[in-house]
């Protein structure tokens, strides 16, 4: 900073008529100087900034995923809606819509598995699905309809 200011004044002082300018010439010359560099440094600061601010992800997102995905009936291809997609060991999950569509965002980056179920289809456990940071991973499912088995039944009239 020393070397900068010196540098300054050396200017100041060594003007164009060989030294012979008055000295509030020269002090009015190194305030605009100084103002000048001052203000370019703060327009500098706040564009840097700004950009930082409006590009930088926050820690959250850097280290998480989304996974979407669809649930269809596995003869008909027809939509699942209220199925529910469990990521297992969190507390993380999501409810089909209507077009059988899903999707569990700000998930932690990992490798997870997936509990799908629905009462009258069986359920469908997908191991393995790995979330990379700001990235989508898609997991589409079929169901098929449980066929459930009862023991004897008697009927008597």
């Amino acid at each position: 900073m020393k070397n900068f200011i010196f540098v300054l004044i050396a200017f100041s002082y060594s003007g164009e008529d060989g030294g012979t300018k008055n000295i509030e010439e020269r002090a009015t010359t190194m305030k605009r100087m100084i103002m000048s560099i001052f203000l370019a440094g703060a327009i500098f600061c706040t564009i840097s900034t700004n950009s930082c601010r409006a590009e930088a992800p926050t820690a959250q997102e850097q280290k998480t995923g989304t996974i979407k995905g669809k649930v269809v009936d596995k003869e008909s291809n027809e939509p699942l809606a209220g199925a529910s997609v469990i990521i297992e060991g969190t507390s993380l999950g999501s409810k089909v819509d209507e077009a059988g569509s899903y999707a569990i965002a700000s998930v932690p980056v990992g490798s997870y598995a997936l509990r799908i179920r629905l009462i009258g289809y069986e359920t469908i456990f997908r191991p393995d699905v790995i979330v990379k940071s700001k990235r989508i991973t898609f997991a589409n499912f079929e169901l098929a309809v449980a066929a459930y088995e009862t023991g004897d039944v008697t009927v008597t009239a």
